[in-house]
């Protein structure tokens, strides 16, 4: 099990409301993220944080960054939804608009694990997702959605686990001196995501024959 100290690396259906889509098409943004588990301030925001928001990564670190930028018609909600799923130990799967520093809304994917302190403090540990314009399912046919909905589900947690893994390997092979063997951790952690994904692909193939 991983420990707080540690580059962080990974393990409701959304508003109506119109949102903007970072850049055209399918392009997509991840950002790995650490928090204090009661406070809810983050410790640790990866790179893309700030294309994420348009916010310095500065600012990630201030109280009550994450709270405030959630968008207002949600924050009640949402809040209420990671409480609940933080005093039962469960992990957060979730879906739901922040407001970037230019005022418009952005539709976030969060997926969190609570990361258990090997003798210091709890964190919450997690990966940011915007993926824009592939998350719009009420534009496809009625009768695909509900597999378009389970293919998302299914392989948005594999994938942005290796997004994750290779975001911390970057860092640990660029840290002085490299931290080659957390590297050789990380490594391993995408190429278990890979097989599971590739896994999840090969049988999707066989019931679509």
């Amino acid at each position: 099990m991983a420990t707080s100290d540690e580059v962080p690396r990974a393990a409701d259906a959304a508003p109506t409301e119109s949102y903007a889509p970072i850049e055209a098409g399918f392009q997509s943004i991840s950002v790995t993220w650490q928090s204090d588990l009661a406070s809810r301030r983050f410790s640790y925001a990866g790179p893309q944080a700030e294309r994420l928001l348009g916010f310095p990564i500065t600012a990630w670190y201030e109280e009550g960054f994450w709270e405030a930028r959630l968008a207002s018609a949600d924050r009640e909600h949402v809040v209420a939804q990671r409480k609940d799923n933080l005093e039962r130990g469960a992990d957060i799967d979730a879906v739901y608009r922040m407001t970037t520093a230019d005022g418009s809304n952005v539709l976030v994917r969060e997926i969190s694990t609570i990361i258990r302190g090997d003798g210091g403090a709890d964190v919450l540990r997690g990966l940011f997702l915007s993926v824009g314009a592939s998350l719009a399912v009420n534009d496809m046919p009625d009768s695909v959605k509900p597999f378009a909905s389970f293919v998302f589900h299914e392989l948005s947690q594999p994938i942005g686990a290796m997004l994750a893994n290779a975001e911390a390997m970057q860092r640990l092979l660029a840290a002085d001196p490299p931290r080659v063997a957390e590297a050789i951790d990380a490594l391993a952690d995408i190429v278990a995501s890979a097989r599971h994904t590739a896994s999840l692909l090969s049988g999707m193939r066989q019931g679509a024959r």
